[in-house]
């Protein structure tokens, strides 16, 4: 069977080979094209459109025989996933119930959930305008602009059991060496950072899957479950939290204890050895009416990119700051960012676009559950200051702006 396999998959690699694109082959036989391919724990991700507005498809990472990349290198999943005595067909199956996740869409909402998704998607995109205070100062060159995020049409961040919220901040930096921290600070900072939260809002507790739930900013996901370990010397130690040992149990995830996000700590455990062995966790327990906060993400990552036409996102005076740049040249028929400039932006045409997707359960076996996804874009730049701003919502940065000749500009609307 395996020599079989085997051969099947060389062939289809040699066919794939004649169009430069990257394949994701199944087990079945099926060759599917794909871009932004990503290999998860258990799930293999990609996109059908190679575009930063491109849904996030997945396959489970059992029914993924090869992948085959554009640069004719090879990722075998066949071979990572089998032992020298094991096939594909002979493998046994993981003593783990099967997960099933609902995509929740907006016309499955109840009357309720609707109504407090509409409710608070609407007090997110409230119309924002500009009072200058010095009128004198209007057309004036600006070194900064305030960029305030909206929320798309289609996005789910409430349901009857669930509210999301967030915080903006930066990931800051004291030096090099040292981890980032997410402060709520606003101005011209560094290394523009979000931090999710996630609110149960019923009298059941509920139960987040960090291994479903994702970040995904310029078509890049990244997971809010980072398998992870630390080892501490200690003559002794003791320690409890919240149980969710069925959980852990059931799905076959490593460790008994370990802290899921900010300081959520479950599990528990003592020891009287030398060494102390503390294991991420995948499932978060949010206990009724109770809300958990999801690590913070870099916004746009870190390192250096370019973000869009005429944004670029660049350390400066060190190597661990990154900050978000806008060029709007004098040489083009709009010229540079004024004081009381206001650009407005549509949500599909949007240069600056992101997403956030979180999975959950109302079980703690987590065998189905529900995912909610929300999609973010630049939807307005104010060259005003922020008190001058009649609104500024949750999600909102102040931007560096220059006035480079020869560069390509942000585009106004």
């Amino acid at each position: 069977m395996k020599k079989i396999i085997i051969t099947a998959a060389a062939y289809m690699i040699a066919t794939a080979a004649t169009m430069a694109q990257d394949r994701i082959i199944t087990k079945n036989g099926d060759v599917m094209e794909a871009y932004r391919i990503d290999v998860g724990s258990t799930f293999v991700y990609y996109t059908k459109a190679d575009n930063d507005n491109a849904a996030l498809q997945k396959i489970s990472k059992a029914d993924v025989l090869m992948i085959k990349k554009q640069d004719n290198t090879v990722i075998n999943l066949y071979e990572a996933d089998a032992t020298p005595s094991q096939t594909a067909t002979e493998k046994p199956a993981a003593a783990t119930p099967a997960t099933g996740i609902t995509q929740v869409r907006p016309e499955d909402l109840s009357a309720k959930g609707k109504a407090a998704n509409d409710a608070l998607i609407s007090k997110l995109n409230k119309p924002v305008s500009i009072t200058l205070k010095k009128e004198k100062k209007k057309g004036k060159s600006t070194d900064h602009v305030h960029a305030i995020w909206g929320v798309k049409d289609g996005s789910i961040m409430a349901n009857e059991d669930i509210e999301i919220s967030a915080e903006h901040g930066t990931m800051y930096k004291y030096s090099k060496s040292t981890p980032a921290v997410f402060k709520t600070k606003v101005g011209t900072n560094p290394n523009p950072a979000i931090r999710f939260s996630v609110k149960n809002k019923t009298d059941k507790t509920l139960y987040l899957d960090l291994g479903n739930s994702f970040f995904i900013s310029l078509g890049k996901a990244q997971c809010y479950y980072v398998p992870s370990s630390t080892t501490t010397s200690a003559s002794s130690s003791s320690g409890s939290g919240l149980n969710i040992g069925a959980v852990t149990n059931a799905l076959g995830i490593g460790g008994v204890v370990g802290t899921l996000s900010d300081g959520v700590t479950v599990g528990g455990g003592s020891t009287s050895g030398a060494t102390n062995t503390t294991y991420s966790q995948r499932f978060i327990a949010v206990p009724p009416m109770s809300s958990v906060a999801l690590a913070p993400q870099y916004v746009f990552g870190n390192e250096d990119k370019k973000l869009s036409t005429g944004c670029s996102y660049t350390t400066w005076l060190n190597s661990y700051d990154f900050y978000v740049e806008m060029n709007f040249s004098p040489e083009t028929s709009n010229g540079k960012m004024q004081i009381g400039d206001h650009y407005k932006y549509e949500e599909n045409t949007s240069p600056l676009q992101w997403s956030l997707i979180v999975a959950y359960s109302t079980t703690e076996d987590c065998a189905q559950q529900k995912s909610l996804t929300s999609y973010f874009y630049l939807k307005d730049l104010c060259g005003a200051a922020k008190s001058e701003i009649n609104y500024v919502g949750e999600f909102f940065y102040c931007i560096d702006i220059t006035g480079k000749k020869g560069k390509a500009s942000f585009p106004k609307n």
